[in-house]
């Protein structure tokens, strides 16, 4: 009897699940009431703040189930703004139907002003697909005219004073210490940018201090002092050669107590080639940058080839292939250099990291790198001590080093995901 009560209730709890399930897509003929959408925004990026805001559409967790995947992707501009390129791709009813949209925001701007910008162009790329919907009917289009429009200016036109210049300083410290142990560090950085459609300007210059102090409980040990030292000035004038070229130079200047440089001096012109046009950046780019250099080192100590100062030349390649695209992201570099005429001291340098959508729900995270070391020229001849090697204060001879992560993460069950509650959040 227990046995046909339970078979009664399950068979009846799975005819009820059928019906809901039934009862979820829109029957044949009939328009969704909506559009649901999946957003896909760098990290960081305040997904709440658009779920609360986007009140009209449906989100969803998973992109194999919504009708619009919103790809956001964004780049520094040369003011030391963000552009956004807000992409809509279609899916399932609205396959083929694109839109694409930018917003760039200004050096200025607080976090609530960039989402408030993006969110406007995400609702104006909406329109394209809710006007195939019920909801067509309630929408209203509104203009926000500019302040030379209402004051019937129209053909006034703004001039900057700066001619584009941007110019940044910062300062920082930091401390921290317990009974056994205290820490000092002193920071600071100045740059100059300059970027227009034709040239690309900068100079950027930076001091870092750090000292740490050990003490040790055993009478009469003294306490041990590490300090490090490191800055540099440089400066890169870059020219655009077409949608596909671009070509420059970099000047630099930079000491080092890690690296043993006391003055280093180096001068590099190059070239890049990007397979795809640069105005495709946020979503897509295959690069290819040669360069040669010359440069001049004064050493802190005699190094392993017996040099307190020396001139060198190197040339370089490096291939980067970055793509941002509705099944994840793919970062890939190659970095090969070799000093000149000693060919036989050299670099390669291998870095990638993958984010892919394997199916609903499930997305692999994947990362290496390996570099094959035979050009440390700069180190110091004989052995480090224990603390250099520890508290890290001198660079290490070595011919390789590498590295590797993998991860996942799979989420399932409900697909929507509407509601918004913040109570409790730090809890």
């Amino acid at each position: 009897m227990r046995f046909i009560i339970g078979a009664v209730l399950i068979g009846s709890l799975l005819l009820a699940r059928g019906a809901a399930a039934q009862a979820g897509p829109p029957a044949s003929g009939q328009a969704p009431s909506t559009i649901r959408v999946f957003i896909d925004c760098p990290e960081g990026c305040d997904t709440t703040y658009f779920r609360a805001e986007l009140n009209f559409v449906d989100h969803v967790l998973d992109r194999k189930v919504a009708d619009v995947h919103i790809l956001i992707t964004e780049r520094g501009t040369g003011g030391g703004g963000t552009e956004f390129t807000i992409t809509l791709i279609g899916l399932g009813r609205f396959e083929g139907i694109q839109e694409t949209l930018k917003y760039a925001s200004q050096p200025g701007d607080t976090d609530d002003a960039e989402r408030r910008g993006v969110l406007r162009a995400i609702k104006v790329g909406l329109v394209r697909y809710l006007a195939q919907t019920p909801l067509a009917s309630r929408l209203e289009v509104n203009y926000r005219p500019t302040k030379e429009e209402e004051e019937e200016r129209p053909g006034q036109t703004t001039k900057d004073r700066w001619n584009f210049w941007v110019l940044r300083v910062r300062g920082s410290t930091d401390t921290s210490g317990e009974k056994s142990s205290t820490s000092l560090r002193l920071s600071g950085s100045f740059s100059a940018t300059r970027v227009t459609e034709q040239w690309k300007s900068s100079v950027t210059s930076s001091v870092n201090y750090r000292r740490n102090r050990y003490s040790f409980e055993e009478e009469g040990e003294e306490d041990y002092i590490s300090i490090s030292r490191d800055s540099s000035v440089g400066g890169t004038l870059v020219k655009t050669l077409g949608g596909h070229w671009g070509g420059g130079a970099r000047l630099s200047m930079s000491s080092s107590t890690y690296t043993n440089h006391k003055r280093f001096f180096r001068v590099s012109p190059a070239i890049e080639y990007n397979i795809f046009p640069y105005a495709e950046t946020t979503r897509r780019q295959l690069t290819f940058r040669y360069s040669v250099g010359a440069y001049h080192a004064s050493y802190r100590e005699v190094t392993l080839y017996g040099r307190l100062k020396e001139w060198l030349a190197n040339h370089a390649m490096a291939v980067n292939w970055d793509m941002k695209q509705p099944w994840g992201t793919l970062d890939l570099q190659v970095q090969a250099s070799q000093y000149l005429p000693d060919t036989h001291k050299n670099r390669l340098s291998i870095e990638g990291d993958a984010e892919v959508r394997l199916f609903r729900g499930f997305s692999l995270d994947m990362g290496a790198d390996v570099s094959f070391i035979r050009d440390q020229v700069y180190l110091p001849a004989g052995r480090a001590t224990q603390e250099q090697i520890l508290l890290r204060q001198r660079q290490l001879a070595t011919s390789y080093d590498y590295g590797f992560s993998v991860g996942f993460s799979y989420s399932f069950g409900s697909v929507y995901n509407n509601i918004v509650n913040s109570r409790l959040s730090s809890f």
